[in-house]
């Protein structure tokens, strides 16, 4: 599968730079979000343009936010698995990406955050 470019993705990178550099100084739960947060705001159509492109950098961020993130429990978390399932499409196996899938939206009912179900729901594989 062609990678897709990222056309108006230069400033969620450069967020995510900054965010590599504050993980490297100090391990925050605020540099992970910060990290998380510009990993989502790549590609926000991703719902509608589900063409099977795989996106390497931003499928790359996402995993890169899935780890800086940990264990922890919350939106962010949710929402990262949620779009990693998505867009690993044709690169993880069905069974990963249902894995993944299904522990979003158990997170999100944890939760009890609906604008977080919705979003993990609409990635459900």
């Amino acid at each position: 599968m062609r990678e897709q470019p990222q056309k108006h993705g230069k400033p969620f990178f450069q967020s995510a730079a900054i965010a590599r550099k504050l993980l490297a100084h100090r391990d925050s739960a605020q540099s992970a979000a910060f990290l998380a947060r510009a990993a989502l705001g790549l590609g926000r159509v991703w719902l509608v343009t589900g063409s099977g492109v795989v996106d390497e950098p931003l499928r790359t961020l996402l995993e890169e936010a899935r780890q800086a993130l940990g264990d922890t429990e919350g939106f962010l978390q949710a929402k990262v698995l949620a779009r990693l399932a998505a867009e690993s499409h044709g690169t993880m196996p069905y069974e990963q990406r249902q894995e993944l899938s299904h522990k979003a939206v158990a997170m999100a009912r944890r939760l009890g955050d609906t604008p977080t179900l919705v979003y993990t729901l609409c990635a459900w594989h």
